[in-house]
């Protein structure tokens, strides 16, 4: 089995499609854009942190049917009161987003810095070229207070959603494994708000040969 530490540097998900983390095969990558700036900004002033970890990536061929990406990501969470909308996270191989949690519904509660956890495994089904090696998700799940209908953190448990969000599980979309291949943790908020943010504080990627 194969670990990828996240940088304990927490990077904030702002109200639209931007990079949360980076980690692929022996790296890390922390984009270090904090800010909530326009759309057509935060993209471009995202960057590495060479200071984090080495170059490297899944190489050509990485993938096989049977190989499995485990992850489990975690930080803290604040919500807009009444209409925080929806939240997605997606996990990018390249320029692909091979899983998609779908558009989490939020709790109507506001929420202010509580804690959230995306865990789970994405399985090989196939591999090969163009856009034939596709992931299935196994046992995805994001954790949270943020969770629509999970009670007071003093009163109860956080709420779960099994992911992919209200819809049957199902393979990713299809991407190349004769590339070398980034893996990019992104998050889409529906309402931009700044009552609405997400901080990523830890996390890893495990990569082993499943059946």
């Amino acid at each position: 089995m194969r670990r990828v530490a996240i940088d304990e540097q927490a990077t904030r998900l702002l109200p639209i499609l931007v990079p949360l983390g980076v980690a692929r095969a022996t790296q890390i990558v922390i984009h270090d854009d904090v800010l909530r700036r326009p759309r057509s900004v935060l993209v471009r002033r995202s960057k590495e942190r060479r200071d984090a970890a080495l170059e490297a990536a899944f190489g050509i061929g990485y993938w096989k049917r049977g190989k499995v990406l485990a992850f489990d990501f975690a930080g803290r969470i604040s919500t807009l009161v009444t209409t925080p909308g929806t939240l997605q996270l997606a996990l990018r191989i390249g320029s692909v987003d091979v899983f998609l949690s779908g558009l989490m519904t939020l709790n109507i509660v506001a929420q202010t810095n509580v804690h959230w956890r995306l865990s789970g495994e994405l399985v090989c089904r196939v591999a090969g070229d163009g856009t034939l090696t596709t992931l299935f998700p196994k046992g995805c799940a994001f954790d949270s207070h943020a969770v629509i209908g999970s009670p007071a953190p003093t009163a109860g448990g956080a709420g779960r959603h099994m992911l992919p969000y209200n819809a049957a599980p199902a393979v990713g979309s299809g991407f190349d494994f004769t590339g070398d291949q980034k893996v990019n943790l992104m998050a889409q908020w529906s309402v931009n708000n700044a009552a609405n943010s997400i901080l990523l504080h830890a996390g890893h990627a495990d990569t082993y040969v499943g059946g």
